[in-house]
């Protein structure tokens, strides 16, 4: 099975959170490259269907 990664609401509210907190020279991106706080979903490698979509939160 192909698995995608794609940016979901955990990424957003972490990425605000550190925002908010001070990191904002670039530091509050950094969720946005960590595939652990990002939704992922199978996919069928013939088809392209999906398949089940995990979502954090």
């Amino acid at each position: 099975m192909c698995t995608y990664t794609s940016v979901s609401s955990v990424t957003w509210l972490v990425c605000i959170m550190t925002a908010l907190i001070g990191c904002v020279a670039g530091c509050c991106l950094i969720p946005f490259c960590l595939d652990s706080l990002k939704s992922l979903t199978h996919r069928c490698p013939r088809c392209r269907s999906s398949i089940r979509t995990i979502k954090k939160l």
